[in-house]
């Protein structure tokens, strides 16, 4: 059955993680028998002057995020 996830990572630069800093993604699975490598993720990124999303267009997996 297909969920949709809101999870938080520990930030890993600088350390921060440590601290309790962390981000929070969106993450879609598909359900059935996909592994957790192939469900879908957003992620939030912070551009030059304005925040957006890392893997909107919803092709960004959580094993090329983690990578």
């Amino acid at each position: 059955m297909p969920n949709v996830r809101i999870e938080f990572v520990p930030i890993q630069n600088w350390g921060l993680g440590i601290l309790g800093f962390d981000r929070l993604q969106l993450v879609f699975e598909q359900g059935g028998a996909t592994s957790q490598d192939e469900w879908f993720v957003i992620v939030g990124v912070k551009g030059q002057t304005l925040r957006g999303a890392l893997g909107p267009s919803g092709n960004l997996t959580l094993l090329e995020r983690n990578s």
